[in-house]
């Protein structure tokens, strides 16, 4: 017996030293250092434009160095976050990430600034069945689609439930979200209805536009939907091929892109947002890349291409830009997140990629 107790006590100290080891080791990894560049568009000897800076698969990946949560994961077996299905992505003043998982069926929060990670199974007693897209709200709450309950869920950053909006009969499928903090309004796309609904926070339904059909202002399955600072409305219209751009009043404006497989063209246009230089982001699922254009249609720059390797795509959806000019999308298929960033030219006032 004896020899036994010393022989546990024994494995017990050298799990603990080497897990102190793994720790000292992690924390020299973390001594502050440029943030690589994993690639960049356009390739050299051109300046770059974008770069990737990291790519995300699971809360490892932002997770600061924490001893005793690494030895209580070990003792109990419990694992980290992983992405299975990154559907849509939102971020806040804080660098916090909010990603609607449509495999695990949870709302994953990433802490960039903290490094801490937590996810969301549920609202109230109700549990996600289908995440589709998630939009950050006034007083950090975030609202979260579930396109096969038909609901949209407004939590807490602590993920209590404040509300659930519906529209007048219900939502066919809602999927992308935006919040026009100026006007304070919120607009969820309903996909089967080919329509955009405008909401108060209150989740007051105030009116909806659109309608089927292939001319301007008419929808064929729009999914994701983006506010500029000026009140423009740009919605993917993913089944005609292009984004259409509404003013402020949701007045059909323009629209960007057609059908084609070609740089400058799309396929399935799905993600979609606005950087704070006025350039349009768009992820095209079938193409597998992000293309950038400026406000009146002229194509800038598209990175990526298919496949699973850095910078490359497998069906990408949902995308986000925070304030430091990341870009972070939805690779919904290589099951992980990437981050890329606007690299602003420094010899030009007006940046032009």
């Amino acid at each position: 017996m004896a020899t036994t107790r010393a022989i546990r006590r024994w494995a017990a100290g050298a799990l603990v030293g080497a897990m102190l080891g793994a720790l000292v080791v992690s924390g020299c990894a973390q001594v502050a250092t440029e943030p690589k560049v994993l690639r960049a568009w356009p390739p050299p000897p051109q300046p770059a434009r974008m770069v990737l800076r990291q790519v995300i698969l699971g809360a490892k990946d932002i997770e600061k160095p924490d001893f005793l949560a690494s030895l209580g994961r070990l003792l109990t077996g419990e694992r980290r976050q992983t992405l299975l299905r990154p559907q849509a992505v939102a971020v806040d003043g804080d660098r916090r990430l909010y990603i609607a998982d449509q495999e695990h069926l949870v709302l994953h929060v990433f802490d960039l600034k903290d490094g801490k990670a937590r996810f969301f199974d549920r609202a109230g007693n109700t549990f996600f069945v289908s995440p589709a897209g998630v939009a950050v709200l006034d007083g950090g709450n975030v609202a979260l689609s579930d396109s096969m309950l038909n609901r949209v869920f407004v939590l807490t950053p602590a993920g209590k439930l404040v509300r659930i909006i519906d529209r007048p009969g219900g939502f066919r499928r809602p999927t992308g979200m935006a919040y026009d903090a100026n006007r304070r309004l919120f607009y969820v796309v309903d996909t089967l209805a080919h329509e955009v609904c405008v909401f108060r926070l209150t989740g007051e339904y105030l009116r909806s536009f659109g309608a089927p059909g292939t001319g301007d202002g008419l929808f064929n399955f729009p999914t994701y939907i983006a506010v500029d600072g000026q009140g423009l409305i740009y919605v993917t219209d993913s089944l005609n091929f292009r984004v259409q751009i509404f003013d402020s009043q949701e007045k059909f404006l323009r629209q960007i892109g057609r059908l084609g497989d070609a740089t400058g063209f799309m396929a399935v246009p799905k993600g979609v947002a606005v950087d704070r230089h006025g350039h349009l982001y768009v992820a095209d699922s079938a193409l597998s890349t992000v293309q950038i254009f400026d406000r009146e249609g002229t194509l800038l720059l598209s990175f990526g291409e298919r496949g699973d390797g850095p910078g490359s795509f497998q069906i990408p959806t949902g995308l986000a830009i925070g304030p430091d000019d990341h870009v972070y999308v939805c690779d919904a298929f290589s099951r992980r997140l990437q981050v890329f960033q606007y690299v602003e030219p420094k010899d030009e006032t007006k940046p032009n990629p």
